[in-house]
């Protein structure tokens, strides 16, 4: 029950989807969104039309060449005795996370599986989050149980798929 002279507004003690906050930048959060592309490639023209210049392509080009070099250095973690890692390169912009046994890795070509990370959802506040992985980017989706504390998959956890 609403006590009279009471707004819906005051009582809410933090936005929801459904009553969002007073935010005047709330539209940025729809990423595909009419507004927010136009937004953005609004700030691109202007940043490129202050700090393009004539150099601007070459050095692009010349920085990329470096990143997306398939010999740079690999950056790995330990997980469960599996190594693992989040590969970037021209054809895997948003990235790949690759893991493999140290065996393996130690072999001039290892053989690998490559995820995906296609979404992920938690309870707020929780440590645990489960991840939607897709193996070398297909549309089969496996789900495991991450613990964000350890950094790592929960050894008895949700594995599906």
């Amino acid at each position: 029950m609403v006590k009279k002279g009471v707004s819906l507004k005051s009582r809410i003690e933090r936005p929801t989807a459904s009553i969002p906050d007073d935010d005047p930048y709330l539209w940025l959060e729809q990423i595909e969104g009419e507004r927010a592309l136009g937004f953005v490639e609004r700030q691109n023209r202007l940043t490129l039309d202050k700090f393009g210049g004539p150099a601007f392509e070459p050095d692009r080009d010349t920085l990329a060449a470096i990143y997306d070099r398939p010999d740079n250095i690999l950056y790995v973690s330990r997980c469960g005795g599996l190594l693992s890692n989040l590969w970037k390169d021209a054809g895997n912009p948003r990235g790949l996370w690759r893991r493999t046994t140290m065996d393996e890795f130690r072999k001039g070509e290892p053989a690998r599986e490559d995820w995906l990370l296609n979404w992920s959802s938690s309870l707020p506040g929780a440590a645990q989050v489960i991840l939607g992985l897709a193996r070398g980017g297909s549309d089969t989706v496996s789900l495991r149980e991450f613990d964000r504390n350890t950094k790592s998959f929960m050894p008895n956890g949700l594995v599906v798929g």
